[in-house]
């Protein structure tokens, strides 16, 4: 089975060897892969060369479509090779375990249909030194929690070779998260998440991250400034607007339930009213609830996804 592994790069010289190393060092070697790079000004492409020397025919160098960090990655899938049975996706400041891409294929194999691997990560500073770790979903990694929360974070994701064909089947324009985008569509389609409670990742926290771990208090009271401000609902109507286009590719249900939802969010929802999506908790669900009553779930009016995404401002901060 041969990986596709899309790692998407600006400016990354900092860290990037070091991932770079990780990556020869996976238990797994039948793998290929691809730098997509949005026009990096420093040492990256230096980097990448003198890696690209040590594996002859195994590193592609490609350039970005500099449209932010979602339209890099997607970018990158569609370079993917054929003959790659899966793709992982990679940042280019964390650090992978020599096992991480061993035990995704082994969880995916067997799956039919479109599939997505991913799991915990465990939090270091920007000198590798472990401060924490992600926490696994409480409840089902489905659609309906889709809808409204990203479970799939994109540097811990894998994807089988049909997920692979329906992500690049659609039109994610003005989508502002590849991985969100990746875990809606996928579930949505009908297929399958795999969520693996054991960390394979050094999820490296710097001054530079675009996203970040999202913890502690302040994180929350960020949070809590994004939905309040809207900032939440802007994504979550560029997300859904992209859903809309690529509603062929939906179950019945599921199209069913994203018009549902729709419907409900813009019409400010009754706090009486039983909702049709899921947090992964049950203080998240009531948030939900509050702020889809106080209108928060609302946008103000139309706006220009595409540009937001181009710089990736319109949300700094991991939706969870």
């Amino acid at each position: 089975m041969t990986v596709g592994i899309v790692l998407a790069t600006l400016n990354g010289g900092a860290f990037l060897a070091e991932q770079l190393r990780s990556i020869a060092s996976q238990t797994t070697d039948d793998w290929v892969l691809i730098v997509t790079d949005d026009g990096s000004t420093d040492a990256t492409p230096d980097i990448v060369a003198r890696f690209s020397a040590q594996h002859p025919g195994k590193v592609h160098w490609v350039a970005g479509p500099q449209r932010g960090l979602a339209a890099n990655f997607l970018h990158g899938l569609r370079q993917v090779p054929t003959m790659a049975t899966h793709v992982a996706f990679s940042d280019q400041d964390d650090v992978w375990h020599p096992e991480k891409l061993a035990a995704a294929l082994n969880q995916l194999n067997g799956i039919r249909g479109p599939a997505l691997y991913c799991g915990t990560r465990t939090i270091c500073d920007e000198h590798l030194t472990p401060t924490g770790r992600t926490t696994a979903p409480g409840y089902g990694c489905t659609f309906a929690n889709a809808l409204v929360q990203n479970v799939a974070s994109g540097n811990a994701t894998v994807l089988n070779r049909d997920a692979i064909d329906l992500l690049n089947a659609s039109d994610p324009h003005g989508i502002v998260f590849h991985d969100w985008w990746s875990y809606q569509l996928i579930t949505g389609a009908g297929g399958t998440v795999v969520f693996d409670p054991t960390p394979y990742i050094f999820y490296r926290q710097h001054k530079n991250n675009q996203v970040g771990a999202a913890q502690g208090f302040a994180a929350w009271i960020n949070r809590f400034r994004r939905v309040q401000n809207r900032t939440f609902a802007r994504v979550l109507e560029a997300h859904h607007d992209a859903l809309d286009r690529n509603a062929a590719l939906l179950t019945p249900v599921n199209r069913a339930l994203s018009t549902r939802f729709r419907i409900l969010r813009t019409s400010r929802l009754m706090p009486w009213h039983p909702l049709p999506v899921h947090r992964q908790t049950a203080f998240g669900q009531c948030a939900l609830r509050i702020s889809l009553f106080l209108g928060w779930g609302q946008t103000r009016g139309p706006a220009d996804y595409g540009s937001r995404n181009a710089s990736c401002d319109l949300y700094k901060g991991r939706i969870r």
